[in-house]
């Protein structure tokens, strides 16, 4: 038999009946999570599929379509760490890594090259607990930054020289979300 006094009620949170187990994640922890996100991280950008575009132009009056997204290169990054911070905080940081995609504009032997370069991210979650005692992650913050961009556009005529020549210049990826 139990009797009341063998039971811390803080476990409780003053209430008898919700769950009673509390933990703790040590240093070791996320040292160890930070080698585990890093090979994750390495081996998902490599199988990612990315989904086909349609953007419409009102002003020009019709569409675009790019299909057949491929990362023709990656390098992994330099830097992987997940650790806590008050309050009930998790940072998620990954740093300095490059991406290379290349894709089809449909129906046309048009195709696109982009390089983003440098590349760093950081992501805020925080820990909080629903109505009914179970846990939950919520973002609060991304914070994406790359160094360097390119796109070119390749088999286009007289398109990819417009391109080329005019818009080339003006893309930076700088990204606060």
């Amino acid at each position: 038999s139990i009797d009341d006094n063998d039971i811390n009620s803080q476990l409780f949170n003053g209430i008898r009946g919700l769950p009673g187990l509390e933990f703790q994640i040590k240093p070791k922890a996320f040292s160890y999570a930070n080698l585990l996100a890093a090979s994750i991280i390495d081996e998902e950008i490599r199988r990612i599929q990315l989904l086909p575009i349609k953007q419409c132009f009102q002003q020009f009056n019709g569409c675009i379509a790019i299909s057949n997204f491929i990362i023709s290169r990656y390098r992994c990054p330099q830097l992987v760490t997940f650790h806590p911070a008050p309050p009930n905080r998790l940072i998620f940081t990954v740093r300095n890594f490059d991406l290379e995609i290349n894709e089809g504009i449909k129906d046309y032997l048009i195709s696109k090259h982009k390089s983003i370069l440098l590349i760093s991210t950081t992501v805020q979650l925080t820990i909080h607990r629903k109505l009914n005692g179970s846990p939950y992650v919520r973002s609060i913050g991304c914070y994406v930054n790359a160094g360097f961009s390119d796109v070119i556009l390749q088999n286009g005529g007289i398109l990819e020289d417009i391109f080329n020549s005019n818009f080339r210049q003006n893309i930076i990826i700088v990204k606060e979300v």
